[in-house]
């Protein structure tokens, strides 16, 4: 069962990224003004994840061995924010 679950969960965020794949490409070559702030909003949609399950209560009964590809998608978003703001 929690084989499934977890299929599932994969499936559905998969998905989601996908999506969110596109849209970054739409932005950037629709409106490339808008990059900047596509770029700050996901690491501060991250953190109110976080304080999110942190303040529901939330225990994770497993490891979260995906933290480290999470940490370095949030690192390559806040490092291309700074260089396409400052390195022009």
């Amino acid at each position: 069962m929690a084989r499934q679950d977890q299929l599932t969960l994969l499936g559905a965020f998969g998905i989601s990224n996908f999506l969110t794949g596109a849209l970054f490409l739409l932005i950037g070559t629709m409106a490339p003004s808008l990059s900047a702030y596509v770029l700050l909003a996901v690491p501060c949609a991250y953190v109110l994840g976080a304080i999110g399950l942190r303040t529901s209560g939330v225990k994770r009964e497993s490891a979260f061995n995906g933290r480290n590809f999470m940490m370095a998608y949030l690192a390559a978003c806040l490092l291309t924010l700074v260089v396409s703001r400052f390195v022009t």
